[in-house]
């Protein structure tokens, strides 16, 4: 999550593939941090993601998308591979999604080097419905602004549809439902 206006994100997950659980395994945020030194923070966690875990593949990089320019800036400067900007369409639906994840403990928050990620988590509220109380299962901004849990969203999009193999969307969902019960 660039930031900009407010903090930048920067989050690195590890996924078992074979036990369909992720570990968000570090989390950085910082407020008022320029494209170079968020591109930095990228670099180092990829590093150390490489070299700490015992990773089969190159490690994807899913950025959001209101800096593209930024996107470009980690592939083509910084070499990195596996750049990508996020699925940000259906945002109501992945937040309900990335909310059940972490209920059930398919992703899974590292208490060290994640207080920024903890932080983001323990404080973000769904906004209500001002006539009948109800959740509206949008994020009320005027609550807390997550900066780590967007970076986790925009990355779980990629994880749900290459690790979990689980629907990546409401009209997926729709569809796999019709099939199943055709």
């Amino acid at each position: 999550d660039w930031g900009f206006e407010d903090k930048a994100a920067v989050t690195s997950i590890v996924a078992d593939s074979m036990k369909k659980e992720c570990y968000i395994v570090k989390t950085w945020s910082e407020a008022k941090k320029g494209i170079i030194e968020i591109c930095e923070e990228v670099k180092r966690q990829y590093d150390e993601l490489k070299t700490k875990y015992n990773i089969s593949r190159t490690p994807s990089i899913v950025c959001d998308t209101n800096e593209k320019s930024a996107s470009f800036e980690l592939y083509n400067t910084y070499k990195l591979p596996n750049v990508m900007n996020a699925y940000k369409y259906e945002k109501n639906f992945a937040l309900e999604q990335l909310a059940e994840w972490l209920r059930v403990g398919t992703i899974k928050v590292v208490t060290k080097d994640n207080d920024a990620m903890l932080e983001d988590l323990n404080n973000t509220m769904w906004l209500r419905d001002e006539e009948t109380d109800e959740l509206k299962h949008e994020i009320d901004d005027d609550c807390w602004h997550p900066n780590a849990a967007m970076a986790l969203l925009y990355a779980s999009r990629m994880i749900s549809y290459d690790i979990l193999g689980v629907v990546t969307s409401e009209a997926e969902g729709r569809v796999r439902r019709l099939i199943e019960n055709a």
